[in-house]
């Protein structure tokens, strides 16, 4: 990143059972992150072998693309979609374009995929027979600053009201990792818990793929960002 420091953002498991067909829509996550600058990649890092089949994949170039997309976030579907956002492309039907570069790996527990906010990604479900289990550590570096959206992803431990704009991300949430003079911050002051707790029901209704391609078959038929017209809506005033 040629960056001088390098802190702490958020992370995210992701795991996918045996002969899983639950796959992630190609997608980039720069619009996901209440941030603007280009120093945030995902360290995308495998702790069960990975092979090409279930593997994430890349589209090559597709990090020089300055698209706002449209995220289908928690908090983006609970939202009209605005005019400027651009919706999800359709890259399954390219397959076999010339042109087109489609990047796989096989990966070993540990080793680090690097990818970049602004570039396309997927990952198809699971075919083998093992699970297949990954962590996305989330860093940044030195052109990062707070720019918040309603439809961002949200920060456990930060409200939208402490993300002041233009204002770099810092304070023990976002502790130093890495510094070219040799600084950084150890885990003492790293908070410890959450301010809420998580009943003990399966969580699978989270980020689903079939949540997803509902909404994209929404943001196709332009319903995302329709207003509601129909007679039956009423203005309602105080009394």
């Amino acid at each position: 990143m040629q960056s001088k420091e390098i802190r702490f953002f958020f992370d995210e498991f992701f795991a996918k059972p045996p002969q899983s067909d639950a796959a992630t829509l190609w997608h980039c996550d720069r619009m996901a992150f209440p941030v603007e600058g280009k120093m945030v990649p995902s360290l995308w890092i495998p702790l069960t072998p990975i092979v090409k089949e279930n593997c994430l994949e890349v589209l090559a170039g597709t990090q020089h693309d300055d698209v706002p997309y449209w995220l289908f976030s928690p908090n983006a579907r609970k939202m009209i979609k605005p005019d400027d956002r651009v919706p999800h492309p359709e890259i399954e039907s390219r397959r076999g374009e010339e042109g087109l570069r489609f990047l796989q790996w096989e990966m070993d527990p540990g080793d680090i995929l690097v990818v970049n906010p602004w570039v396309l990604h997927y990952s198809v479900g699971n075919p083998t027979d093992d699970w297949r289990v990954a962590v996305s550590q989330r860093v940044f570096g030195d052109d990062i600053r707070w720019a918040p959206r309603p439809d961002c992803l949200n920060i456990a431990g930060v409200s939208f009201d402490e993300m002041l704009d233009g204002e770099k991300p810092e304070g023990d949430l976002f502790p130093l990792l890495w510094s070219e003079d040799g600084r950084k911050d150890d885990d003492s002051r790293y908070p410890r818990g959450f301010a809420t707790r998580w009943p003990k029901r399966d969580m699978g209704g989270v980020n689903e793929y079939d949540t997803f391609k509902k909404m994209k078959m929404k943001e196709d038929a332009g319903e995302l960002s329709a207003k509601d017209k129909s007679p039956d809506h009423k203005k309602v005033g105080a009394h």
